[in-house]
């Protein structure tokens, strides 16, 4: 997970599977498990009421139960594991992962597919196969439908998933992630779920909403999914499983948990301590 400025908030049992790291203050409501790395960045970082299993880095952290070191300027009301790094330097605040530039990339390869301006909103009900297209206004998924994504989308509006609808990506595309850009506020809720095709595969939803409630995911949302809204606010709320979520502000509410996979770093979560390589060959080289 990772927050721009405006920083995670962790309500009633919320956890995250995984490492954090935001720009602004992580705060927890009193025990709110974290299982990994903990980096609120900046002279303002500051880390409260939150357990980690892993290190937090900040610039304050209060009240807070920490099972690996604890990197700081001030710490109050806090039990440390492991061993106490005072005068820390603060560690710097990062940009979030994905910039303007591809996303409007990602715009461009969805409107070259066709524009979808008729009817308005666009509602689907009923199994849908949709390649690279722009739709020109609102969209709701509803019902039980399945929808099949070969291509980007772009929605110059709102997107709402509700109910058991299922979004996929087509077995033709086995290993590839799809990206579906709203303009607006992106809802998801009930038991809409969402899935790949074979390993490494994702659907990406941002939305470009600016201030206020960028994406809500509420009730039992789970499956292959990342989120992402630079702008705005996500807010996770009740039973929520999903990959790696990122944002100008993370909020998550009751039961809601982010569950970070292993290998997913360089998708989203390229700041902080989940960042690495894999050996992808080798070969000895004998000198004459």
């Amino acid at each position: 997970a990772q927050a721009g400025a405006g920083g995670i908030v962790l309500e009633n049992s919320s956890s995250i599977a995984g490492n954090v790291y935001a720009n602004g203050p992580i705060d927890g409501a009193g025990g709110n498990l974290i299982k990994g790395d903990v980096v609120s960045a900046g002279t303002a970082g500051l880390v409260r009421n939150v357990h980690a299993t892993s290190s937090v880095y900040a610039h304050a952290i209060q009240d807070a139960e920490i099972d690996g070191d604890a990197h700081y300027q001030t710490i109050t009301g806090t039990t440390v594991g492991g061993a106490l790094y005072p005068g820390s330097a603060d560690k710097e605040t990062r940009d979030l992962p994905i910039t303007d530039a591809q996303i409007e990339s990602w715009k461009s390869d969805a409107a070259a597919g066709g524009t979808i301006a008729s009817p308005c909103p666009y509602n689907i009900d009923d199994d849908a196969t949709l390649g690279s297209k722009k739709i020109n206004c609102n969209m709701k998924i509803s019902g039980s439908p399945t929808v099949t994504l070969t291509g980007p989308l772009w929605i110059a509006g709102d997107l709402e998933i509700e109910n058991s609808a299922v979004v996929r990506i087509d077995a033709s595309l086995s290993g590839k992630s799809i990206a579906v850009i709203a303009d607006g506020k992106i809802t998801l809720q009930n038991t809409a779920s969402f899935a790949g095709a074979g390993a490494n595969s994702h659907i990406l939803l941002i939305s470009g909403k600016e201030g206020g409630e960028g994406i809500i995911a509420k009730n039992s949302v789970t499956g292959a999914l990342l989120l992402y809204a630079p702008e705005s606010e996500i807010s996770l709320e009740n039973y929520i499983r999903i990959k790696e979520v990122s944002g100008y502000k993370i909020r998550l509410k009751n039961s809601a948990e982010v569950v970070y996979e292993t290998g997913l770093a360089s998708l989203l979560f390229t700041a902080g301590p989940s960042g690495g390589y894999t050996l992808g060959g080798w070969k000895e080289i004998i000198a004459p």
